[in-house]
């Protein structure tokens, strides 16, 4: 027996087949955290235009009147992008959602965002945020709200 023993820690065979082995799965398990991730920050991403895309018609709706359940038109574009609408609360001029999209990971099924929509404030309009957006998008985009009518740009 003693001389089994010494033999077998004498001997090195396979040991660099073994540290291939072990690399290899290293590699693998970083490959996959890797792609877990990136995974959840696409469908983040996609729950977050979702979000805000079916924010904007469901205000967009319940401003114009065209729509007597502003959050059915949400319900709809939530829809159309391949999201499920968790929530949709009127919240007085503004509309709230909570939009949620698959997500294929175990120990993750959904990824939820959550968006508001509505008019904006001529006082808050008038302040630097405003300026700032206006003149980054739309050098006119600050006449906008010369003519407030209830104090609400429209």
């Amino acid at each position: 027996m003693r001389a089994y023993c010494s033999r077998l820690m004498q001997s090195d065979e396979g040991s660099g087949t073994m540290a291939c082995v072990m690399l290899i799965a290293l590699a693998a398990a970083l490959i996959a955290t890797v792609a877990s991730v990136g995974g959840a920050l696409l469908c983040r991403s996609r729950a977050r235009s979702a979000a805000d895309a079916t924010a904007l018609s469901a205000a967009s709706a319940y401003w114009s009147g065209g729509a007597s359940d502003p959050c059915a038109v949400g319900r709809r574009a939530a829809a159309e992008n391949d999201a499920q609408l968790e929530s949709c609360v009127v919240e007085g001029d503004d509309i709230v959602v909570t939009v949620s999209v698959p997500l294929r990971l175990p120990f993750m099924s959904r990824v939820s965002q959550r968006s508001r929509a509505g008019p904006i404030s001529c006082e808050y309009s008038m302040g630097h945020s405003r300026r700032v957006w206006a003149d980054s998008i739309d050098a006119d985009a600050e006449t906008d709200c010369g003519a407030c009518t209830g104090g609400e740009c429209r």
